[in-house]
């Protein structure tokens, strides 16, 4: 008999991006992103996940913070790299390549900001919306 693998226990959201902000981005990409990113932190562990922003004149900065126990050195090393990324068994190292594909593709950028016992913090750059636009 094939037992299911346990699911991963959901974290607390903690969501602190102004109603109000706006980004040029495609919705459905960017919640691709967010879930890679999301999905990643329930499999370290996480406990809860956070998410601030910051908008300055040319871009708008996304920072995506868990409570988990941080990134192996290993994985650090190979972070964005195809097929090398992964820390776990079955994994295929591909989440954060295509979340940096999708980030650059927006005219942004994906970057590793922190990763320790405390916790991982990833930051999301992407171009401020122009009104009307």
């Amino acid at each position: 008999m094939l037992l299911a693998e346990p699911r991963e226990k959901r974290p607390r959201w903690r969501n602190e991006v102004p109603a109000e902000l706006e980004v040029n981005a495609d919705r459905e990409q960017l919640f691709r992103v967010l879930g890679n990113l999301g999905r990643n932190a329930c499999q370290a562990g996480t406990a809860t996940l956070g998410a601030t922003a910051e908008d300055n004149a040319e871009s708008v900065t996304l920072d995506i913070i868990d409570d988990g126990p941080g990134l192996t050195p290993r994985a650090r090393e190979s972070l964005f790299q195809p097929f090398a990324g992964s820390t776990r068994t079955g994994g295929s190292g591909l989440g954060l390549v295509i979340a940096r594909d999708i980030m650059r593709a927006h005219g942004g950028d994906i970057a590793l900001l922190r990763s320790g016992e405390g916790g991982t913090t990833f930051r999301l750059t992407l171009p401020r919306r122009r009104r009307g636009g």
